[in-house]
Order: C-alpha cells, then sequence, then structure tokens
C-alpha cells in the first residue's frame, strides 16, 4: 500500500564515468544521457537515464502489452518528462483486458509531444493505501520513431515540352519554364537553381536567362532558393531571352538544382533548345518619359536606334503615326544624324546590327497643350515581313500670349457727369481657350470700372473678345493727369499677368445743376397773393465758380428773384466745388389764369462766360384741373332787407382720392352793398370719390344797405371758390335785389330826387344810434374774422386728416358757435337747402357714453348730426372753433 515505485529507463555506469558518450572507450550506444540525482542518492548508483532529442524525430510511438486490472485508487503509466512537465500515458484506464494472458497491446503516440526538446522515460507506479488486487502483469517496452536524417531527395514538375523549344532572335514571345520543387527529406534544406544554354557566346554577351522565385532579392542564371522546410513545396519561373540575331542551330538548355551548401546535384533537366531562320527589328528609345517638349511652330529631335535582330539582312521602311488631329505627315522627318543630316525613309542593317537615326518633329500652328502620343514603325520590306512599333510622347505646355489694345492710349475728358467708355481689345494669342480675371489700379475718385469682373472665355490663336472701361467722370474729379492700369490674369495658371496702361487727363469743369421743385398735390389760385420757394443751385464742376439767374415762366405768371443770405443777384459770391446755394423766388399768377404753369430757374456758370448752364423748374396747377366740379344753384331774389342762402354743388370728380374741401367767396360789386359769406358748416368738409355736397353762400343787407342802393333793381355775381387736395374750381352764383320803388318814393327817377331827404333821415338815425350800429359793427368784425381764421385753420388740417383720418367716417360740419348743424353730409344723405330759405333747426343730440381717448363733450351733450366714432377723431376741432377747448 501507499506505493510510488518507479521503472525508468537509462543504464548503470561506472562511478568514476558520467552520462557522455565520449567519455567511455566504447560508446554504450544510448547517447547522451542524464544523471538520476534519486537513485544516486539512494542506493549510491551512477545511473543515467536516457535522454530522447524530440526534435531529432519526425515521428515516435512508445508501445506495451498488457493484461490484468489494479484497484480503485492504484495506476501504472508510462511518463515521459522534460524536469519542467510531465506527460504521461494511464494504462489503467486504457481498456487493459482483465484476462490471464490475455494480452493488450497499449500505443503511446508520442509525435508532436515534446518535439522541441528533450526528455526521459519511464514506468511509474502509484498505490493508496486500500487493498491489493493480483494486479496488471507488463510485458515489452519497444519505441517506434523515424529519425530526422541529414539525407533527402527532391522532386521537380515543370511545364516544358517533351520535345523542348523552338525560338527566334529576339523572340517577341520566349520561352517561361515554370516549376514547382519539393523537400522530400526530413529536414530544412536550402537549394539552388543552375541554369544555362550549351552557347556560351549568349552566356556571356546577354545573359539572356532570369530566374524568378522565393528569392526576390536575385534574378540572374544561378539562384539559391529560401530554406525549404521539409514535405514543402515551392515555385520558381525561368525566363530564356533569345539574343538579336541568333544564328540558326540547336542547342541544349540545362537546369540543376543543388544542394546550396555542399553543391549536390539533387536533380537536373535537359531542354532541347532550336533557334530558327527569321526576320525581326527592335525600335529603341532612351530617354525620359516625355521625349520632347514642344510649343506651337516649335522644332525639336529625338534620338532612336532601330537593330536588326533577326538573324538575315534586311532593309527596314519607317514611319510615324500622331493620336492627335493637329499633327500630320508635314510634322515629322527621319534623319540621319544630328548636325548636317539628311533625310531618310529606310535603313540597311546585317544581321544583329543596330543604328541610331533621328526624328524631327514641328510644332503644328494651331497646337493646343497636352501629350501627343508618337507611334514609331519600322516594317521590313519584302521578303522581310516583320514590324516593330515604339510609342514616345510628346509635351505641348500651355502658353499663355495676352494681347491687350485700348481704342484709345489718353482720355480727355470733363468732370461732367457724362460716363465715358474705352475699348480694350484682348486677343488670346496662346494655345489654350481661357477666361481671365480683370482688376483696375486707378485713383479712386475716378470710380472706373470694367463691365465685367473676367472676360469671356477667348478661344486660342488669335480669337479676341471686349473689354470696356467704364469712366463715369463723376462731379467734383481735380483736374489733373491720371494712369489707369487694367490688369489680367489667367484663370487656368494664375501665375501669367498682364497689363495695359491708360492716361486720363481730367480737365478744369465748371458744370452747375439746379434742382426742381415738387408742386404736386398742390393747387394755386390765380389772382391769390405771391409766394415764393427756393430752388437749389449747385456747383458740381471741380472749381469754384460764381452765378447768374435767369427766370422764364409761363404767360401769366409773374416770378422775381428775392435776394437772400445765399444768392444776391446784383452781388453774387463765389461758389466752392461741391457746395449750393438756394435761390428764392416769388411767383403769382394773373386773374383768371386756369391750367398748368411752368417757371423755369436758368444758371449760367459765370467762369464758363456763361457758356455752361443747367436749370430746374416747378409745374403748377392752377385753377381746375377738372377733380372738383361746382355747380351753380338758380339765381335768388331778395325783395326787402335781411340775409338769404344761394346754393352750390360741390362734386368730387377724382377716382380714388378723398379730398379736403374749402370753400370761399368772392362778393365782386357786392362787397359795397351787403354782406356776403360761406355759411359756417359748409366752409370745409371731406368729400370721399364721386360724392357730392351742397354748399350755400349767405347774401345778407342791412335796411340801410337796403335802402340806399342805386337802384330798385340789382344783379349781384358772387364768385364761389372750392379749394380741394388735388385741384382749385370757381363758379359764379347769382343774387337779384328787387326793392319796391315806394320805399325811396317811386321809380328810380323819383329815388334820384328823395335822395336829399333819405339822406337827412339816414344822418338823423344814425346819430340816434350811433353807439348802437358801432357795438353792431365791431360784432360783426368779430365775427368775420373768427370764421375767416376757421377756414384758415381747416386748411392747415389737409394733410393731417388724409393721412391720420383716411379710414374714419367723415366728420361732421363744425358750425359756428350758436348757428344749428344741418345733417351729415354722407349719412343720412346731404339736403340740399333751397334757395333763400334759412335751414331747420335739428333738436340736440341725446348724450352718449364718451369712449376713451375723445375729448369731453359739450355743455350741450353730443352736437346733433355727430356719433361718438366722430367725435372721437374730430370733438377737438369742434371744440376750438367754438371756444370750448
Amino acid at each position: 500500500s501507499m506505493g510510488n515505485d518507479w521503472l525508468r529507463w537509462g543504464w548503470l555506469a561506472p562511478v568514476t564515468q558520467g552520462c557522455n558518450p565520449a567519455d567511455y572507450p566504447v560508446d554504450p550506444g544510448f547517447g547522451y544521457g542524464t544523471g538520476d540525482g534519486d537513485i544516486a542518492n539512494y542506493y549510491g548508483l551512477n545511473f543515467c537515464r536516457i535522454s530522447i532529442e524530440g526534435h531529432d524525430y519526425v515521428s515516435m510511438q512508445l508501445t506495451s502489452q498488457a493484461y490484468g486490472g489494479l484497484g480503485s485508487g492504484d495506476e501504472v503509466s508510462l511518463i515521459i518528462d522534460d524536469l519542467n512537465t510531465r506527460e504521461q500515458f494511464n494504462l489503467s484506464t486504457a481498456g487493459v483486458s482483465p484476462t490471464t494472458n490475455d494480452w493488450t497491446r497499449l500505443i503511446w503516440n508520442l509525435t508532436g509531444v515534446k518535439d522541441t526538446g528533450a526528455y526521459v522515460m519511464g514506468l511509474h507506479f502509484a498505490s493508496d493505501s486500500g487493498g491489493a488486487t493480483s494486479g496488471m502483469h507488463i510485458d515489452e517496452w519497444l519505441l517506434f520513431a523515424v529519425q530526422k536524417v541529414t539525407e533527402f531527395t527532391v522532386t521537380v514538375d515543370c511545364n516544358n515540352p517533351e520535345t523542348g523549344y523552338i525560338v527566334i532572335p529576339a523572340d517577341p514571345s520566349p520561352p517561361v519554364l515554370y516549376c514547382t520543387l519539393t523537400n522530400n527529406g526530413y529536414m530544412t534544406h536550402t537549394m539552388q537553381i543552375v541554369t544555362e544554354v550549351s552557347n556560351q557566346t549568349w552566356m556571356i554577351a546577354y545573359s539572356p536567362l532570369r530566374i524568378d522565385s522565393d528569392n526576390i532579392n536575385d534574378h540572374d542564371n544561378a539562384v539559391p532558393l529560401n530554406p525549404l522546410p521539409a514535405g514543402q513545396s515551392t515555385s520558381f519561373w525561368i525566363n530564356l531571352t533569345v539574343p538579336p540575331g541568333a544564328n540558326v542551330e540547336e542547342l541544349n538548355w540545362t537546369v540543376e538544382f543543388r544542394d546550396y551548401y555542399n553543391g549536390e546535384v539533387k536533380e537536373s533537366m535537359l531542354i532541347p533548345l532550336s533557334v530558327d531562320a527569321s526576320y525581326s527589328v527592335q525600335v529603341k528609345y532612351v530617354g525620359p518619359l516625355v521625349a520632347q517638349t514642344l510649343g506651337p511652330e516649335e522644332i525639336g529631335l529625338v534620338k532612336m536606334t532601330l537593330s536588326n535582330t533577326g538573324n538575315q539582312m534586311a532593309y527596314w521602311n519607317l514611319a510615324g503615326y500622331f493620336n492627335r488631329s493637329e499633327w500630320g505627315s508635314e510634322h515629322i522627318r527621319f534623319l540621319n544624324s544630328s548636325v548636317n543630316s539628311s533625310e531618310i525613309t529606310y535603313l540597311q542593317l546585317e544581321k544583329a546590327a543596330s543604328q541610331d537615326f533621328w526624328i524631327e518633329f514641328t510644332g503644328p500652328d494651331d497646337l493646343g497643350p497636352g501629350l501627343t502620343e508618337v507611334t514609331v514603325l519600322a516594317s521590313g520590306q519584302s521578303p522581310a515581313t516583320a514590324q516593330e512599333t515604339r510609342k514616345i510622347q510628346i509635351l505641348t505646355p500651355t502658353e499663355h500670349n495676352l494681347s491687350m489694345v485700348p481704342s484709345q492710349d489718353t482720355l480727355t475728358a470733363e468732370a461732367d457727369g457724362h460716363t465715358r467708355t474705352v475699348d480694350i481689345e484682348v486677343t488670346n494669342f496662346g494655345n489654350n481657350l481661357d477666361r481671365f480675371d480683370l482688376s483696375l489700379t486707378a485713383d479712386w475718385t475716378l470710380g472706373v470700372t470694367t463691365h465685367s469682373p473676367s472676360t469671356e472665355e477667348i478661344g486660342p490663336f488669335g480669337d479676341s473678345s471686349t473689354v470696356l472701361l467704364i469712366f463715369p467722370m463723376t462731379y467734383g474729379i481735380r483736374p489733373d493727369t491720371y494712369i489707369v492700369v487694367l490688369e489680367a490674369v489667367s484663370r487656368s495658371d494664375p501665375t501669367y499677368v498682364t497689363s495695359v496702361q491708360i492716361e486720363v487727363e481730367v480737365l478744369a469743369t465748371h458744370m452747375l445743376e439746379v434742382s426742381d421743385v415738387d408742386m404736386s398735390g398742390q393747387t394755386f389760385q390765380g389772382g391769390a397773393d405771391a409766394k415764393t420757394t427756393s430752388f437749389e443751385v449747385s456747383n458740381v464742376g471741380n472749381d469754384f465758380d460764381s452765378i447768374y439767374v435767369e427766370l422764364i415762366t409761363t404767360p401769366g405768371m409773374s416770378a422775381d428773384i428775392v435776394p437772400n443770405e445765399q444768392y444776391n443777384p446784383a452781388s453774387p459770391s463765389l461758389i466752392e466745388k461741391g457746395t449750393s446755394v438756394n435761390v428764392t423766388v416769388s411767383y403769382s399768377f394773373d386773374e383768371g389764369f386756369n391750367g398748368q404753369a411752368v417757371l423755369k430757374v436758368k444758371a449760367y456758370s459765370e467762369q464758363s462766360g456763361r457758356t455752361v448752364s443747367d436749370e430746374g423748374e416747378a409745374t403748377f396747377q392752377v385753377g381746375s384741373q377738372g377733380w372738383i366740379e361746382l355747380t351753380a344753384g338758380p339765381e335768388v331774389i331778395l325783395d326787402d332787407a335781411g340775409w338769404i342762402y344761394v346754393n352750390v354743388t360741390v362734386h368730387n370728380r377724382h377716382p380714388t382720392n378723398d379730398q379736403l374741401i374749402v370753400m370761399e367767396v368772392e362778393p365782386n360789386l357786392a362787397r359795397n352793398h351787403a354782406k356776403v359769406r360761406i355759411r359756417t358748416q359748409d366752409g370745409s368738409f371731406v368729400l370721399a370719390p364721386d360724392l357730392q355736397r351742397t354748399a350755400s353762400v349767405k347774401f345778407e343787407i342791412t335796411e340801410t344797405q337796403f335802402l340806399n342802393l342805386p337802384a330798385n333793381e340789382m344783379l349781384f355775381n358772387l364768385t364761389v371758390i372750392a379749394t380741394g387736395d388735388d385741384d382749385v374750381a370757381q363758379t359764379t352764383v347769382t343774387v337779384r335785389v328787387s326793392r319796391d320803388p315806394s320805399l325811396v318814393g317811386g321809380g328810380d327817377a323819383d329815388a334820384e330826387g328823395g335822395a336829399t331827404i333819405m339822406t337827412w333821415v339816414t344822418v338823423i338815425g344814425g346819430i340816434l344810434l350811433a353807439a348802437g350800429l358801432i357795438g353792431v359793427l365791431v360784432m360783426v368784425l368779430i365775427s368775420t374774422t373768427r370764421e375767416e381764421e376757421e377756414i384758415s385753420s381747416l386748411a392747415g388740417y389737409q394733410s393731417q386728416l388724409e393721412a391720420t383720418y383716411g379710414s374714419v367716417p367723415e366728420a361732421p360740419i363744425v358750425p359756428e358757435a350758436g348757428v344749428p348743424l344741418p345733417p351729415p353730409t354722407h349719412d343720412p344723405p346731404s339736403v340740399e337747402t333751397p334757395s333763400g330759405v334759412p335751414p331747420e333747426s335739428p333738436p340736440p343730440a341725446a348724450a352718449a357714453e364718451l369712449p376713451a381717448g375723445a375729448p369731453p363733450l359739450p355743455p350741450d351733450g353730443l352736437p346733433a348730426g355727430w356719433d361718438m366714432e366722430q367725435w372721437q377723431h374730430y370733438g377737438q376741432q369742434y371744440l376750438e372753433q367754438h371756444g370750448l377747448a
């Protein structure tokens, strides 16, 4: 029990001997051994264990036989041990027969187990403390191994034909031998391939054989291969080049496979090689990839060599072909030398002979940039039929040659604001389509530009385009000589830049500019008071100046210059360049003028001798333009002292615009006999497009005036004027005053006779009522002045009302304080007041709730005819006119 027994493979050595076979007079035949320290310590014996070198064997099997069995916990194993790790083959579990004498063969395959180092072997028995069995019987210790030896053979498999090769000189399809070499040995070996042909002239002069193998650094006719492991194969190629002019003969091509280290030939091949009669030729070029660089019309030479590679004398014709249509036969010649040459068309060559020749190329006139491929052909004259081509390349670089010719080298001009142009003819004499970016170098005050930042694409070989230089000659450029440089940069090659220069002479310039005055949207009336306006006169020349001003008017218009601080006709001051003065003009229109009037202000340059001038103008719309139509009502008759209304219809004929209408009346003759005015609520109003409204003129005559009329019946023509945003119009209404002749003692003759009596009556009445009359007069004046102020103030609201209240309902007419308000002009529609009948007074409007932002209501509440929206926008005007603000 508790067994731990070993059976180790080895030998007992004398104490004085070691385990090295060299220590023995006679080699024991076990090779180099390893001393067993366990046995030496336990038994005092020198025991050498047999050491197996795993790497010396291709394969190995250890075999034994056994029968019987072991108890549980017991085992018998075959052991190999490299003194670091162990491998075992357990016989207890290997299926050994338990039957007596029934021997079971046991094989342990050690191939690949510890095949890189040395190890020892043994049989090991181990048991536990349990009961014993009959045990296991073991017999034999046999080791079968294939040892790696240095001897080897090789196998070569090639694709050579059995009958050999038939070749011609300089064969274009020479033989290529492809082979596979296999190492049949048990060790790695290095082989060398050696090949040659039997004609040593070939071998010495031409080195016709080349080997391509796994040794990429060697390619001649003797090449060592890389080390080839046992059983492995490698491939290689052997290329044979037949020398030009090779004689007709039968040769042998040999290939040998040698051990690289001892030169032993392991395998060889002998291949028949037959050289036939043949015509062949070679065209050779030695030089850079681009054989020549040529531009249009340039000439260049390319050297080439022609070799008769056949083994017969022959004549060879020369020709050349191009891959671009610009080239032709006229652009190529073959020469026999580079200097003092003669043109040739063929060469005669003996077998294996060579001769140099030169090709002269002349670039075509229209040769664009790029590569041209030239195919040089050598073809045999009969009986030779062989031919050979060689391709070379000719580079044509991009040539830039841009010409810029101006239509004039010098531009002389005034700084008068009139644009001048200079044409630049741009011609591309280069050999490539190109576009050129343009840039200018010039004094910034000239403001010179090109019509485009670049040229259009311009074709090569003389195609042209035009570039415009634009000189605005703006006002105020200082008189001087300027240089303008136009630069063109190639887009295909920005390093190519060319330019042209133009001289610009700016003359002293006297220029004036008179502004126009815009009178659109305004209307004017003939006979009205004179008004003023200003015209701006600017010195836009490039030097100081003074001016003389002339006024030109339409007949029916008067205009005068009003001296001011900037311009006084009596003593005009100098005007610096780039500055201006205002000329004030007073203007008016004759009574009855109607239509369009034009005022022209023409200013002359004094420094130019009044040869330079400019004029501005203003156009006035005077009188009716047709946007306001006034229609007079029928004649009314007043036959007693008092007042009466005479009506006129106002029609806004403008198709789109509202108009703020201001009404006025000119009493004419009635001024001396009666009081005439526009009814207060008709003084101003807004009238929508194509709407009408009736306005009334109040004609009032006192009893005294009535009685003092020079005739019992008088006809008064009143001129009614309506001034709107877009027009002014007028018409005449008539009031007939008829007096009973009995009031002044009869007819007109009696009235003349009774004038004295009436005069005394009047004087006495005047004395008695002087104070009353003075008071009445003052009240009338105050009332008249207030009405005129109301009309004037409403006219000032014109543009404001249009801009602010264009979408607000039209305001009711604002009446004079204490005068009843008529119905609104638009809702409900206006009702014409009959002539001679005072308007009815409508009841006051009921009080309403006041919206936010609206002015406070009058004490009597919202005026009749108003709604709250109208009051919110127009109420403040009502309060101001009635002194309630």
